[in-house]
């Protein structure tokens, strides 16, 4: 059985380091000092074990939010449209990877993932449901004080 940390990153995020996945609850970005050091957290996480196959950020935004090292030349439509917010998928190459973005949700595959990538609604809400199977365990955790 792996180990898993559960850290509280100020008020607003909990950060759940495990071998095979990384998990944030809370509003990633809303305070940035939070985010630094949940991010330093979590960089320092991988390092240690290695970089996850895969990585999911939900979220509910009105606008694609790229993150800052995305090679913004490379940002094209997926094929797919997202059964939860409407919006057309799209997709772009970074240093991790390849990353996949609508409104409510991003996925970074990184040069480790050996699966298929998301060909269509199906696959997208795939991926979604296993995100919020995994933060609504932490959230239920973290209620119970197990952190």
């Amino acid at each position: 059985m792996q180990k898993i940390e559960t850290i509280r990153v100020g008020k607003e995020l909990v950060v759940e380091l495990g071998q095979d996945a990384t998990t944030v609850v809370g509003d990633y970005g809303k305070d940035l000092l939070d985010t630094v050091i949940a991010s330093t957290i979590i960089g320092a996480h991988w390092a240690r074990v290695g970089t996850p196959s895969f990585i999911v950020n939900l979220g509910l935004d009105d606008h694609y939010v790229w993150p800052p090292l995305t090679r913004r030349k490379t940002i094209r439509p997926a094929g797919i449209v997202c059964p939860h917010c409407r919006r057309q998928v799209k997709r772009a190459l970074c240093p991790m990877g390849r990353i996949y973005l609508c409104f409510c949700m991003g996925v970074v595959l990184t040069r480790q993932w050996t699966g298929r990538e998301p060909r269509n609604s199906a696959d997208w809400t795939e991926a979604r449901t296993e995100a919020l199977r995994r933060q609504v365990m932490l959230e239920a955790k973290t209620a119970k004080g197990d952190n």
